[in-house]
């Protein structure tokens, strides 16, 4: 790669390219993608005092001052010590217009370390705004972090009804399993949340979707004894002879948190 191409690179990586370093280089398309992947792919850059204030003014939505310090040549995409970078902080605390600025000036919206993308870390607060800010600038609805779970599968199981909706009409999987091997409707139904569970199965989502063990909603909801479930999932035409698809005898349960 010439010297001029990884000076570019590094422009990437700080969150500062622009359409003229297109021109002057003259890459096309391809070239640019595979640019911007390859800057995605190197360590994040270790945050700086400027980078570090940065990151703490995000938190805080203090957008004047991120402005003033992105001005002064703060680094958009560094992470401090906790492997956090700014968007990051920003999506967690619900910032609206501090994500906004963020991407504005270069953020990625999938983002560089912390414990789960900024996307996730937003749906599992609830932040909605947040949420679609995110995605309408490119963020991946699947993106899962450390807990292993998809930002949908964390919004619903803290409920965040508003949340799950964004996520779904944006196309997030909804074949996606916790950590103990329940799907999205076996959430709702062993957290005994109808409100939840009627707006999956509105938005799409199968009524015969079965669990890593081969059970289904149902099984759940009337094995627990939850009528109004089990109703639910009939109306929304849930199978009786489906509910034990391909039972497993057993397997090691997983106590981690979700």
């Amino acid at each position: 790669m010439s010297p001029q191409k990884l000076a570019y690179r590094d422009r990437l990586e700080a969150g500062i390219s622009s359409p003229e370093d297109i021109e002057r280089f003259k890459t096309t398309e391809r070239e640019q993608s595979a640019l911007i992947a390859d800057a995605r792919s190197m360590p994040p850059r270790r945050a700086q005092a400027g980078d570090i204030q940065l990151i703490q003014a995000a938190a805080t939505g203090d957008t004047v001052r991120m402005a003033a310090l992105l001005t002064s040549g703060a680094h958009v995409n560094a992470v401090d010590a906790q492997n956090q970078n700014a968007l990051l902080v920003a999506a967690r605390a619900g910032e609206v217009e501090g994500v906004r600025l963020l991407l504005k000036a270069g953020a990625y919206a999938d983002g560089r370390g912390g414990t789960m993308p900024p996307l996730a870390a937003a749906a599992l607060r609830g932040h909605t705004m947040v949420v679609r800010l995110l995605i309408r600038n490119g963020a991946d609805v699947d993106g899962v972090g450390e807990n292993a779970q998809s930002a949908l599968m964390n919004a619903v199981k803290l409920k965040h009804l508003g949340v799950v909706q964004v996520l779904i009409e944006a196309g997030a999987s909804q074949q996606v399993l916790d950590r103990a091997g329940d799907n999205l409707l076996t959430v709702a139904v062993t957290e005994n949340n109808p409100e939840m569970l009627a707006l999956l199965l509105r938005l799409g989502v199968s009524p015969d979707l079965a669990d890593s063990n081969g059970l289904t909603a149902l099984y759940w909801a009337e094995y627990l004894k939850r009528p109004e479930l089990a109703l639910l999932l009939r109306k929304a035409g849930a199978d009786p002879l489906r509910k034990k698809t391909e039972l497993i005898v057993s397997q090691p349960y997983n106590f981690g948190e979700f």
